[in-house]
């Protein structure tokens, strides 16, 4: 049997992560040569027909999981529950009688795809009165032990055959889908803009693979206007640390005067539950928008300067727990209207955009290099959606005052 997975999406939170069993837990309810049952049932009325279901699934070589018998592993109930779901193979439901415990966990077996056989005492719970969420599956009816053996007998073989296919196909399709399976604990990032229009990046990533994954995905750079020269574009792996043994690397597949790609290379790649942590600098010169006049004059190009405010934004790609930003302007710098941005396919959502207020994620000050710090802190981020900064930068004959203060060569667009 393949071990399953106990980095999921977790039903109370509903973010992913990694659950407390040790490895001798996991492979106690994993490293079985058989199949495995997780038995829904409500524990008061139905306890006499869950004994019967054990003894016949022994005679099916079915290691059943049931809550009420099985030892705690922590001190949330639902932790528990949703662990033995986790290390099943399959559910077994009793609907007699229904309650809310007993749809909650049929709900969340449902969620993970996993096949569930259906047993009803039709003398307790009708066929017609199922909920219509189920009622279209098929359940085994039963109207006293010696039927619930008889019928069970009847269905449970070919149910076991189904679950062997759906078991085989899932595998597939996991594997295709492994480069997507991960989330980052962390994201630390502190963008330093200098007065050239050049930028200094240090990213600091925390990350968790929740299922085997083959690498990284794609990152991409562009520059889609020709306004701005775009001399070069570096990045630098600083350092990195992983639970096992490995190489890791940046190999850079694109770069171009509009487009950088790069891909991040895990030799070997990425086991389940393992983390991996990282430090890497980017480096871009030139492409930054550092006047007012020149932020009109792309806004004619680009759609998303409309408001004519500069932005930056990070996308949230991935599931992510914890996200810092610090974004810092030169010294002597006068921008104004600084402000958090949250945006969806380019279009800003300013309903979120006051939720980052009223929680005093976002802050702006100067330091005491009269610097002005735009910082972000995120706690479980939406996934697809964009968050960063927006802001007006300073007129042309401010910012090449500036410029002229501290001997930099300013950057305009090409007229």
């Amino acid at each position: 049997m393949n071990q399953s997975s106990f980095a999921r999406l977790c039903p109370l939170n509903g973010f992913v992560h990694e659950c407390t069993l040790n490895k001798e837990e996991q492979e106690l309810l994993t490293n079985l040569n058989q199949h495995k049952a997780f038995l829904i049932y409500p524990f008061k009325e139905a306890k006499r027909i869950a004994e019967i279901i054990h003894t016949l699934c022994s005679q099916y070589n079915i290691r059943v999981y049931d809550a009420l018998v099985e030892p705690g592993t922590s001190i949330i109930k639902s932790c528990k529950i949703c662990k033995l779901i986790l290390a099943s193979d399959f559910g077994i439901a009793i609907l007699s009688p229904l309650n809310y415990n007993v749809m909650f966990e049929i709900g969340y077996l449902l969620g993970l795809q996993k096949n569930i056989f259906y047993l009803a005492d039709t003398t307790k719970t009708p066929l017609n009165k199922i909920p219509f969420d189920i009622s279209d599956r098929m359940v085994v009816p039963f109207d006293g032990e010696n039927s619930l053996e008889l019928n069970f007998r009847k269905e449970f073989p070919d149910f076991l055959k189904r679950v062997g296919k759906s078991t085989e196909e899932k595998n597939s399709i996991s594997l295709k889908n492994k480069n997507i399976s991960y989330e980052y604990l962390s994201i630390e990032r502190e963008d330093e803009l200098l007065l050239n229009g050049s930028q200094i990046t240090t990213i600091k990533i925390k990350m968790l693979a929740y299922a085997d994954m083959p690498g990284y995905p794609d990152s991409k750079s562009t520059i889609s206007e020709k306004l701005f020269p775009f001399s070069s574009f570096d990045i630098e792996l600083l350092s990195y640390k992983r639970d096992g043994e490995g190489s890791v690397e940046f190999r850079m597949i694109e770069q171009t005067d509009k487009k950088n790609r790069f891909k991040l290379i895990i030799d070997p790649p990425l086991m389940q539950g393992e983390e991996l942590s990282f430090i890497y600098r980017l480096h871009s010169c030139g492409h930054h928008v550092m006047c007012l006049e020149d932020l009109i004059e792309v806004a004619k190009y680009e759609k998303k300067y409309e408001s004519l405010m500069m932005y930056a934004y990070r996308i949230i790609a991935e599931p992510t727990r914890d996200c810092y930003w610090k974004f810092i302007f030169p010294k002597d710098y006068e921008i104004t209207n600084a402000q958090p941005a949250v945006a969806r396919s380019e279009k800003r959502i300013k309903r979120e955009e006051l939720k980052v207020e009223s929680e005093k994620s976002f802050k702006r000050f100067k330091d005491n290099q009269n610097r002005w710090i735009l910082e972000l802190r995120l706690k479980d981020p939406r996934v697809s959606f964009n968050y960063g900064f927006a802001w007006v930068p300073p007129t042309k004959d401010e910012y090449e005052a500036v410029c002229l203060k501290h001997s930099a060569t300013p950057l305009r667009c090409k007229q």
